[in-house]
């Protein structure tokens, strides 16, 4: 019997994954495409993971030189498309924001229990630069020996275009990719309509998926989520910051922005934006979303009375017929923040 709109899901690098096909395909097809995209995420997981010190990423980091490092080609290739969107936000994202985020205890690096000073701070920060990196074909080179890269920020909306990408070469043209809450949609879902994606509330309180805020329609789009009300650190005294920094000031971001969702042409680019205007915020992120044709977002903003505040770019209800009214049918994944 054929299996019919089928579901291929499991864990990836601490976080989860989905990839739903809009046919029925054969058993035996279905068992292929599962051992295919379980290799192809433990190849990447290979290639980005900060948590194996065999990683590609980790041998890099581990490159305490100037001269040039070769890189395999996926790597290379995002590692490209992360710069561009580091010149394009003016550092709003950042590659080498990885001296950083072990500063404040993010990552593989444990937790900080106390705020690093600021003499510490502007030490750090002479380590963070997306400048300082030089990409030549498949070779990139550190300006600063001590220059480590973390790309987390792109590494779900990465592993959704591979998957993506794996499912397209197998003929399967219509099919839905989730990777860490970060979504790439293909062609259109089993009733023929775009995929229906829901955007998580920003409420620390409720469990991961299990509140929408709003839905979008998507086809042949990406959108990512990033938040700053899941992963969050205590010092000593009691303070609370989040998990995204400005790599322009080395500093977790402080600001009344809950979350902000992102549509794109590809996973990466959605994924690496959302935190460049988590970073930014509406004030500066909405102009910088109005210059850009293939972007549109959506800001959810604290208010001082606890109220959420929803701000968007011009076209992010036309472009995917955004509502809180929609029918999200039981299969449509939630896109909670990651970043």
């Amino acid at each position: 019997m054929p299996v019919e709109n089928p579901v291929f899901d499991g864990a990836a690098w601490g976080s989860g994954y989905s990839a739903t096909l809009a046919e029925a395909i054969s058993r035996r097809e279905y068992r292929v495409l599962a051992r295919k995209i379980d290799c192809e995420l433990k190849t990447i997981d290979a290639e980005l993971s900060l948590w194996r010190p065999d990683s590609e990423l980790c041998r890099l980091n581990a490159w305490k030189s100037t001269e040039y490092f070769p890189l395999s080609p996926p790597l290379s290739a995002l590692l490209r498309e992360a710069l561009e969107i580091s010149q394009e936000t003016g550092g709003a994202f950042d590659p080498t924001i990885g001296p950083c985020m072990a500063l404040w205890g993010f990552g593989p690096h444990g937790e900080c229990i106390s705020p690093p000073d600021e003499a510490t701070i502007a030490e750090i920060r002479r380590r963070v630069g997306w400048r300082q990196i030089s990409l030549v074909s498949n070779s990139v080179s550190k300006a600063h020996p001590q220059i480590e890269l973390d790309l987390n920020a792109v590494a779900d909306g990465f592993a959704a275009d591979r998957v993506s990408a794996l499912l397209r070469s197998a003929g399967h043209t219509n099919h839905l990719v989730e990777v860490g809450g970060e979504v790439v949609a293909e062609g259109t879902g089993p009733r023929g309509i775009p995929w229906q994606i829901g955007i998580e509330s920003p409420d620390p309180r409720s469990l991961p998926g299990t509140a929408i805020w709003g839905v979008v329609r998507l086809s042949n789009q990406a959108m990512a989520t990033s938040g700053s009300y899941r992963d969050w650190r205590w010092d000593r005294n009691g303070h609370a910051y989040a998990h995204i920094l400005d790599p322009r000031r080395g500093r977790p971001v402080r600001s009344r922005t809950a979350s902000v969702s992102v549509i794109a042409k590809s996973g990466v680019r959605a994924d690496g934006i959302a935190t460049a205007l988590f970073v930014m915020g509406p004030e500066e992120g909405l102009p910088w979303v109005e210059g850009h044709s293939d972007i549109e977002a959506l800001f959810l903003l604290r208010q001082p009375d606890g109220t959420i505040l929803e701000i968007s770019s011009r076209g992010f209800s036309a472009a995917t017929a955004y509502g809180k009214t929609l029918p999200a049918p039981p299969t449509a994944p939630m896109a909670p923040q990651t970043n």
